[in-house]
């Protein structure tokens, strides 16, 4: 009988995806609305995109080159920072509420060459095109809505053959992650594929979380490390959250039994879910109360980026949901 990988002990992005597809194939790796309702991308999808992208760079870019990301947290994002990383070339994750300015400035200084962007920050990319002749290759990954003078990232990696490719090594460059810059002038902070990995695998927890819900963005950290690269570890559904103001309603469409949050989004969580018990005392206890808020199956929040109030660390607890607080620097 064949033994199934151990993928807590994979240490590159590619040996992941490429691991990943084969393990859990048809499984959804993310879930996100759409006009016509619910949609999904499984693993193998996602391993066939990030090759083809990976093949696109290597021809367009060559080995190592740095690519700029600007965009939501969407499946496009993610599958086109597996395609750079997974090629060897280095991923430059950008804020999009950040000015095009500072913006500007953070491409300059990283060595950019290409550039991947969403249709919302149209203007960055035209002053990074007008102001930057380094960056030579422009990609929309905004469906529908590519410039005429861009690439559009869904038919680039439909029509473009995968190609074979070796894994970088595991200390190799794989993401230069700015700060947020409250000490000053944002740095760049180099990271490889085994920080990444290790960072992902190093805490294991023992809830059944398999659908995860995700309202962080895939430029921070947390998120990037969290929601993209322990989803695909464990081989999870991360469900889209395409905005705040909808959460509490896509916790009931999606149905998620976990995910990594902030202290501001766990604070104003359990205010609703405290609000709906109370509505709810005389037909059910506080816990089936905020189980039910939540959609039914919610177990377990991770919350990171900052220190969370013990208090509301132990009134979740009360309520029968776990909350793991971490606390980490990029």
């Amino acid at each position: 009988m064949k033994t199934k990988p151990d993928m807590t002990k994979l240490k590159t992005f590619k040996a992941l995806t490429d691991t990943a597809a084969q393990v859990f194939g048809d499984v959804h790796f993310m879930e996100y609305k759409t006009p016509e309702g619910v949609a999904a991308k499984t693993y193998r999808q996602l391993k066939a995109d990030a090759d083809a992208f990976s093949s696109f760079l290597l021809s367009a870019a060559g080995k190592e080159a740095h690519v700029a990301m600007v965009g939501p947290a969407c499946y496009n994002w993610a599958a086109a920072f597996f395609g750079v990383v997974n090629c060897g070339g280095v991923a430059v994750p950008l804020a999009p509420a950040e000015t095009d300015d500072m913006n500007v400035k953070l491409v300059e200084f990283a060595d950019v060459t290409v550039f991947v962007f969403d249709s919302a920050h149209l203007s960055l990319y035209k002053k990074i095109r007008a102001h930057l002749p380094q960056v030579k290759v422009f990609v929309c990954i905004s469906d529908g809505e590519t410039p005429a003078d861009a690439l559009d990232f869904t038919h680039t990696v439909q029509n473009t053959p995968a190609v074979s490719f070796p894994a970088p090594a595991p200390d190799a460059l794989c993401a230069i992650m700015y700060t947020s810059g409250t000490t000053g002038f944002p740095k760049g902070v180099m990271l490889t594929h085994e920080n990444f990995l290790s960072a992902a695998t190093y805490v294991h927890d023992s809830y059944p979380t398999q659908r995860m819900m995700g309202c962080l963005p895939f430029h921070h950290a947390f998120g990037l490390t969290g929601n993209i690269t322990k989803t695909v570890v464990y081989g999870r559904t991360l469900c889209l959250n395409d905005d705040l103001k909808n959460l509490i309603a896509d916790f009931r469409l999606y149905k998620p039994n976990g995910m990594l949050a902030v202290p501001q989004i766990v604070k104003f969580l359990m205010s609703a879910a405290l609000r709906f018990a109370e509505e709810k005392k005389d037909e059910m206890t506080e816990p089936e109360a905020v189980r039910a808020f939540f959609g039914g199956a919610f177990l377990l929040i991770s919350c990171g980026s900052a220190p969370l109030d013990k208090d509301l660390n132990d009134r979740w607890n009360a309520t029968g949901i776990g909350v793991y607080n971490g606390y980490g620097m990029t």
